[in-house]
């Protein structure tokens, strides 16, 4: 039991940091689309910037932790302290060695680095965004090493920096758009201060690590043979962890092909899935991995039990989000992204392709803690393997549905693409691992699950219409458009979302809705 309230604890903890984290998130992609606005230059540095971009939420939420945690978490438990700390420092070195050759490469090759980026762009993007990612490319070097000094913090059970990092990211990433737009500085002059935010950030993981106890120590015969079993994980766990990533390079791809903005669009849209997907899928993921290595070690049969629950959880908390998210698609860029550089055109492209996204939350989701699960079995080859099926999959259905549908097909792509994998993943499990599924149990869940659903939204339909009326009724025009068209409309609309989240919190064990994790 206490085993379960910790975890329950740790997920609150770290889900309302990422909540913090993806709130300031959408200040920073609020402030970015006002100064980089969804044009031709806009494309060409989101493009040069998703390229290191991906490569942080790629280690910073889950291939280098997924590696290295489960290796300290038993170097600890085996071999001590010390060893451990040899490990983190190995790793931290060679990590480094090998991304500062990537880097130099990537700037040495830009142009053709960005040419098969972007192959559809004109040469006057392909131009900038050379440039762009000669200076941006050096940002993973900084959140590389903190990734890795991140990792042990959470081995060590010290979740407060780990968790907290995205937020501090955040506000220095902030402050540095406020910086630019003030005093209307260059593209060029932001991709360096870009790289600043990333400095100030690992020396604060420099020094969480030292507090903790961890230190520098020089590497044994040992070390070296642990620290190759990381690796052999680590390699293909950049290509699991980061599918849904390798999915929006592929997008991005395609994208380039299409009417200028494009890009643009799918970085706005796709950034709003990493709000519910942060809090609940990969908050939830990074705190149980620890708890599902040991469990996996000392009762692998258990691992059924834990799968079953944490589906429960994530199915019930992800269909909440999904919902919301296509029903406020388009208020949320009519009220905050509405302007000279974003016009009411570009506002319903943007509302119609959240709606699409939307639809893959529940799936990848899933796949958070489904290869979660492989990791902590130490098996890390066998969701790479799904993981490339999922990016052919999603770039031929690119290929086919942009024919037809543009920037939507994209995203529909995407949904499909997230839902193979998820059920390639459970296939696996079961035949590989005999990971059971109690899918009688299941389908009751799920029934009761629809029915609280359509009982939250009679009730949010009712109290969305009575306040909208009195508003747009007894309020006057000024006010009323403030309250329903512009910034106004969030300050009854979210608590509004709280409410019915925290009914249906409440109401959930009168539906015969029971989920270990929460209980």
């Amino acid at each position: 039991m206490s085993g379960r309230r910790s975890i329950f604890k740790k997920t609150i903890q770290m889900g309302l940091s990422t909540l913090l984290s993806r709130m300031l998130g959408f200040g920073r992609e609020l402030l970015m689309a006002n100064y980089l606005g969804a044009d031709g230059a806009a494309d060409a540095f989101i493009t040069a910037f998703r390229i290191p971009n991906s490569l942080r939420k790629i280690f910073a939420e889950g291939a280098l932790s997924a590696a290295l945690i489960p290796a300290l978490v038993k170097t600890y438990r085996e071999l001590g302290e010390r060893e451990a700390n040899a490990l983190v420092s190995l790793t931290f070195i060679v990590i480094q060695i090998v991304l500062g050759i990537v880097c130099g490469a990537v700037s040495y090759y830009a142009p053709f680095v960005m040419h098969k980026t972007a192959p559809g762009f004109t040469a006057e993007a392909l131009l900038y965004a050379t440039n762009f990612v000669r200076i941006l490319i050096f940002f993973i070097l900084f959140i590389s090493s903190s990734a890795t000094l991140s990792a042990a913090l959470q081995a060590m059970g010290r979740f407060f920096m780990p968790a907290n990092s995205q937020v501090f990211l955040n506000i220095t990433f902030i402050s540095t758009l406020a910086l630019v737009l003030y005093y209307k500085l260059s593209f060029t002059t932001f991709a360096y201060l870009i790289l600043l935010n990333g400095l100030i950030l690992l020396l604060m993981h420099i020094g969480a690590y030292a507090k903790a106890g961890g230190r520098l120590v020089l590497p044994t015969s040992l070390t070296w043979e642990n620290f190759s079993g990381v690796m052999a994980n680590f390699l293909p766990c950049l290509v699991t962890v980061g599918s849904l990533e390798i999915n929006l390079y592929v997008d991005n791809i395609m994208a380039s092909y299409l009417p200028a903005g494009s890009v643009s669009l799918i970085y706005y849209t796709s950034a709003f899935l990493r709000l519910p997907l942060g809090v609940v899928a990969v908050a939830f993921s990074t705190i149980l991995l620890p708890s599902l290595t040991r469990v996996g070690l000392y009762a692998p049969k258990r691992l059924s039990y834990y799968l079953f629950e944490a589906t429960k959880v994530l199915i019930w908390a992800s269909l909440f989000a999904t919902g919301l998210m296509i029903f406020f698609s388009k208020k949320l860029f009519l009220t905050f992204w509405l302007s000279e550089k974003f016009p009411l055109e570009k506002v319903l492209q943007a509302g119609q392709l959240l709606s699409i996204f939307a639809l893959s939350l529940v799936f990848l989701s899933l796949n958070k803690i489904l290869v979660t699960l492989f990791y902590a079995r130490h098996d890390t080859w066998r969701p790479t393997v799904i993981s490339l099926i999922g990016a052919i999959i999603n770039t031929l259905c690119n290929f086919v549905f942009m024919q037809f549908w543009g920037v939507n097909g994209i995203a529909a792509a995407t949904v499909i693409s997230a839902a193979t994998q998820t059920a390639l993943f459970f296939y696996v499990l079961h035949s590989r691992y005999n990971i059971l599924f109690y899918w009688v149990r299941f389908r009751s869940f799920i029934v009761r699950v629809i029915a609280q659903m359509l009982s939250a939204t009679v009730i949010f339909f009712v109290l969305y219409k009575l306040i909208a009326r009195f508003v747009s009724n007894f309020v006057g025009d000024s006010v009323g458009y403030f309250f329903t068209q512009s910034i106004g409309y969030w300050l009854w609309t979210l608590p509004l979302c709280a409410i019915v989240g925290a009914w249906l919190y409440v109401s959930r064990k009168r539906y015969g809705i029971r989920m270990y994790f929460i209980d």
